[in-house]
């Protein structure tokens, strides 16, 4: 026997977790009002709740197209069918998160996540509510009948465009809070056609939009403005003993302000300002001083342009006269007690680095070098940065104790050049022409000249009683031509070092491996072998001794002094040429075919120093 539909719920699960049923609701079959189709797929079904229950609108969708079959179970389930529990949708019995089941035929059925209170804003046919109504959402249409209760503040009214009403009366409540009436007042009233609203009286703040006609305003006794627009063209301030402050606009909104003072005192005009005072001008901005004198108070002043070639600054003179402005830098101790060395002013030459720090580029800076009263003297710097430092390139300096002095250095350091364009003019003479060359008077005292790296001497001969003993030194070597007369020439002995010499050298032979210190012959072939007395053909001729591994290069000595690498005999001895070959000796060679040449003398019996000076004969001996 079919249950009574009284007795039976309705269940709906919209949990789409599996094993979920957190948010299962069972719905009493007597508490349903109707079904609605939203759309092809799915449709509402409205309950409505019971006493101090929300009413509730469920959303489900269905396969498409069977809206009208799914409808037609659902009435047969209720009013016929034995089941106390009808499943309408059960997202837990779907095979994936879109689909659910219900206990009928088409079990593509399912409820959104969430069910929805009765606040969609979709078009349904209404509700009835045969019992009381809570509402948690919004009420979307027309509400009809007797409304009593108490309702709770609405967040949102729907109001309609009314713009043609010459007399609206603005709504408001007596209270801050609770369930109140509106009401309204005829002492405050709105025109929706202009725009305008008109109260008998206004406290507080008044904070509206620009105002474009306000004829009067009585007295203000404070006044709070963000924004000022006047009809007029003077506003008068007026202070103590009616002195006044004004501000005049003119034509093309040319604007001045102006202070008096009835007792005609100076009436000064001071801006203290708290931040930064901004003059932003299309045109230019004239400073005038009826006391000629414009002062101020501040550590530093910057003028500031993007512009090329720009900031640029003139200090013009427009006067009838030889002279011009100055620009002056002053220092003024406090205790009128100036000092040797003070700064008294100076202008920097500063930009950015490759690195974007700040640096000093140049400077030109002036200071006290004394400071005594009728005895006052100055110094003036002009320094340029060199290896990251500010380094003096000229200083002029006032001497202290001399009058008419001035002294001057350039540049700075000793690798500094210092280049003069033009001519270098000393007195009233020319001193350096343009081209470097120097011209002056005659000089009647030229104490040194140092070093002339080069030149040709024009004057006439010095004499030699202007000559020291050191005037000439050959240091290098040197190449004379024509005929040269040397009255004497001086031989110092040789030092200890073996092929060291003082003498006649030549550079030629083209030999190399030589030993030095060691008596060479020179060959018919142009080269040259050590000498050796055991024969003629290595003895005779001409004979030098080697000072260095080639002849070319380090020469070879044909007389002078001379130290050899080995010692020949003991001092004055004869030192003849030795069968051992390139060795001098004190013995004359006695063997058969043996030449005895005699080449020179002992100077020091143990060091090798000797006079290298071979005889152009020699004997051969036959044993």
């Amino acid at each position: 026997m079919a249950l009574s539909p009284d007795e039976k719920f309705i269940y709906v699960n919209p949990d789409t977790t599996s094993g979920e049923y957190n948010t299962a609701q069972y719905f009493p079959v007597k508490y349903l009002r109707g079904l609605e189709c939203a759309v092809a797929t799915n449709f509402y079904i409205y309950f409505r709740g019971p006493k101090d229950a929300k009413s509730t609108r469920i959303t489900v969708n269905i396969t498409s197209g069977f809206i009208k079959d799914f409808f037609t179970q659902f009435v047969d389930e209720v009013n016929f069918g034995e089941n106390a529990v009808i499943t309408l949708a059960d997202r837990n019995i779907a095979t994936d998160a879109t689909t659910g089941g219900t206990d009928f035929q088409h079990v593509n059925a399912f409820v959104v996540p969430v069910i929805l209170s009765d606040v969609t804003t979709s078009g349904h046919e209404d509700v009835q509510v045969a019992e009381d109504l809570d509402v948690a959402g919004t009420i979307t249409g027309d509400l009809t009948g007797d409304v009593t209760g108490t309702a709770s503040v609405a967040t949102t009214v729907t109001v309609a465009d009314e713009s043609t009403d010459t007399s609206c009366f603005p709504l408001f409540s007596t209270a801050a809070t609770g369930n109140l009436e509106p009401k309204s007042g005829s002492n405050l009233t709105f025109n929706s056609s202009s725009g305008l609203l008109t109260a008998t009286s206004l406290a507080g703040t008044l904070t509206t939009a620009a105002q474009t006609n306000i004829t009067s305003l009585g007295t203000l006794t404070a006044l709070d403005v963000d924004d000022i627009n006047l009809n007029g063209k003077t506003i008068t301030i007026t202070g103590d003993t009616d002195d006044t402050f004004s501000i005049v606009a003119g034509a093309n909104g040319a604007t001045t302000l102006t202070t008096v003072d009835t007792a005609s005192n100076t009436a000064n005009f001071e801006i203290a300002a708290d931040g930064n005072i901004t003059l932003d001008a299309d045109g230019d901005i004239a400073l005038e001083a009826g006391g000629n004198d414009i002062t101020m108070d501040s550590d530093t002043l910057t003028i500031e342009s993007s512009n090329s070639l720009s900031p640029f600054v003139t200090i013009k003179s427009t006067g009838n006269n030889a002279f011009a402005g100055y620009l002056s830098f002053s220092k003024q101790r406090a205790d009128d007690s100036p000092a040797d060395s003070d700064a008294v002013g100076s202008v920097l030459f500063a930009g950015e680095d490759a690195a974007g720090a700040s640096q000093i580029y140049g400077s030109l800076a002036c200071s006290i070098v004394e400071a005594d009263n009728a005895d006052e003297a100055g110094k003036i710097q002009i320094k340029v940065a060199n290896d990251g430092t500010e380094r003096n390139g000229i200083t002029m300096s006032g001497d202290k104790g001399t009058a008419s002095e001035v002294d001057v250095t350039i540049a700075n350091g000793a690798a500094s050049v210092t280049t003069i364009a033009g001519t270098l003019t000393m007195g009233s003479t020319a001193a350096i022409t343009n081209a470097g060359l120097v011209a002056v008077a005659n000089q009647s005292n030229i104490t040194g000249v140092g070093t002339i790296s080069s030149g040709v001497w024009e004057g006439t001969a010095i004499a030699s009683a202007n000559l020291d003993a050191d005037t000439a030194h050959l240091t290098t070597d040197q190449t004379f031509t024509g005929i040269k007369q040397i009255d004497r020439r001086k031989f110092p002995i040789s030092s200890g070092t073996d092929g060291n010499a003082i003498g006649d050298v030549v550079y030629f032979g083209g030999t190399t491996s030589m030993n030095v210190g060691r008596i060479y012959h020179y060959k018919s072939d142009g080269t040259w072998e050590t000498a050796d007395a055991d024969a003629v053909a290595t003895s005779d001729g001409l004979l030098g001794v080697a000072l260095g591994a080639a002849s070319d290069t380090n020469g070879m000595l044909l007389r002078g002094m001379v130290t050899l690498d080995h010692d020949p005999g003991a001092v004055g001895d004869v030192l003849f040429l030795s069968t051992v070959a390139g060795i001098a000796t004190a013995t004359a060679p006695s063997g058969n075919n043996d030449i005895v040449r005699v080449i020179g003398y002992c100077l020091n019996a143990s060091n090798g120093q000797i006079w290298f000076n071979p005889d152009s004969t020699f004997v051969e001996v036959t044993a």
